[in-house]
């Protein structure tokens, strides 16, 4: 779908930049608060990502029969700062696919089997703590975001600094498409190119799940992340 960036509620923002200024694991991973369900038909209505008068509480949100189970997902706000504050980027989707349909929403998706292969942990810095459930989230976050985008949220092994908008062009271009059909893994890109994630750079800050009335569901982790100096998404 169409790919920009939009300027967003200030409030949202607020809080997700704050907790970026303290990237210390137990505190980004302490446990969730209740889950919030998002109507996210209501947020393509609105062409807004969310509000509080698009969610409800687990005890108002209406029930199915038979309920289907969400699948866990990973979403990923990118910000930058910008003349007027800050910016996130957003994706619009098509409006031919069956889930949220022409919605506002952040690059995410579900998480892939492969996303919690124990090979990926030495490649990821700040993780050790994390039980495998949230270490496939924290992974499939950075591969979503590069498959929908071509931004690589990654550095060099041993350097601090992310990847330079050239050397992840570069990285795009060898593995995206192929990345997208399966023919190469994410651990294959890592390993080809001597890098490590910045998963010690990502903070996760909310927790949605769909209504149980909705016909498909996930269970989504949402997470916040500063766009690499020099990198851009497409």
């Amino acid at each position: 779908g169409e790919k920009y960036f939009h300027r967003l509620l200030f409030a949202v923002f607020r809080y997700a930049h704050g907790a970026l200024q303290d990237c210390r694991w137990p505190t980004l991973f302490r446990a969730p608060e209740q889950p919030r369900y998002m109507d996210l038909a209501g947020a393509a209505r609105a062409g807004a990502p969310a509000g509080d008068d698009l969610l409800s509480d687990q005890a108002n949100a209406p029930v199915a029969n038979t309920p289907v189970v969400p699948r866990p997902a990973s979403t990923v706000l990118l910000l930058r700062d910008a003349p007027r504050g800050l910016e996130g980027f957003m994706v619009a989707r098509n409006k031919n696919i069956k889930f949220a349909s022409g919605a506002l929403v952040f690059p995410g998706g579900r998480v892939d089997a492969a996303d919690s292969d124990p090979r990926l942990r030495p490649h990821c810095a700040g993780v050790d703590d994390l039980d495998d459930p949230a270490f496939a989230l924290l992974v499939s976050a950075v591969r979503e975001v590069f498959e929908e985008t071509g931004t690589f949220l990654a550095r060099r092994k041993g350097e601090v600094a992310p990847l330079n908008g050239g050397d992840a062009a570069v990285i795009a271009e060898r593995y995206r498409d192929n990345l997208l059909a399966e023919t190469v893994s994410l651990l294959d890109i890592i390993e080809a190119e001597n890098l490590e994630l910045l998963t010690d750079q990502i903070a996760r800050f909310a927790h949605w799940v769909t209504p149980e009335s909705r016909p498909i569901r996930f269970d989504t982790h949402f997470y916040v992340a500063v766009m690499p100096p020099g990198q851009g998404a497409e």
